[in-house]
């Protein structure tokens, strides 16, 4: 009997042993146990969700507003590029800073410079951002709006001091932009804010040779009425 009783206590110990050796090996191969997700991740969550009272609970202690999600976006970011605008005023109430940069140099103004919304701009604008700012490729909020051809928003920019006539590192200015994109009402606008219909890109280009590369015919019109 004591023969048979050490034979399995000897069995018990080796199978704990090469348990436990599995165990260290998912571990070190990274198959760690799920973790509940740092309030970094609760508030970004919580934006996506639209959960507003979650968002406003997480930002008060104030340690997460400079916090980054996986693609590098802060907070402010987030809420204006998925149109959560009552976030985004709590962000801003919570002290959130609306010049911080995603890792290309976006802000939050450019990422709301797309929305047809002034409210998104000019909450942005009244809480500290520049409106000049730009990102790595030397594009302002306003040639994001001009590109995407959000008329309120470029208003709202252009109210608050936005240079209609800034180049980007190409040497676009947001009329290129617009005229690229086939805006003509946002060409219009540039144009009463006196944007110059004559200013070359790097390439040459003025706004009227692309619009027709791009076969824009109500753009060409627009411009080359522009040019009289």
């Amino acid at each position: 009997m004591r023969c048979k009783s050490r034979i399995l206590i000897c069995l018990l110990a080796s199978a704990s042993f090469l348990l436990a050796g599995a165990a260290t090996a998912q571990i070190a191969g990274g198959l760690v146990p799920a973790q509940a997700p740092g309030p970094g991740e609760q508030l970004f969550e919580a934006i996506e969700r639209g959960d507003l009272a979650r968002v406003e609970a997480l930002a008060k202690t104030g340690i997460h507003l400079s916090a980054r999600n996986d693609e590098g976006e802060p907070p402010l970011f987030v809420a204006a590029d998925k149109g959560q605008l009552p976030i985004l005023r709590a962000l801003i109430a919570a002290r959130c800073d609306p010049r911080a940069r995603t890792r290309n140099g976006e802000t939050a103004l450019h990422a709301a410079a797309m929305l047809d919304s002034p409210d998104f701009v000019r909450s942005l604008l009244e809480a500290g951002a520049e409106p000049n700012t730009v990102n790595a490729d030397g594009e302002t909020p306003l040639a994001w709006s001009a590109m995407t051809g959000t008329m309120r928003a470029a208003e709202a920019l252009l109210e608050r001091g936005a240079l209609v006539n800034a180049a980007d590192d190409r040497g676009n200015t947001p009329l290129h932009g617009a005229a690229a994109s086939g805006h003509v009402n946002v060409v219009t606008l540039l144009l009463s804010r006196k944007a110059d219909p004559g200013r070359r890109n790097h390439e040459g280009r003025t706004a009227l040779d692309l619009a027709r590369e791009r076969g824009e015919g109500d753009v060409v019109k627009r411009l080359s009425e522009g040019l009289r």
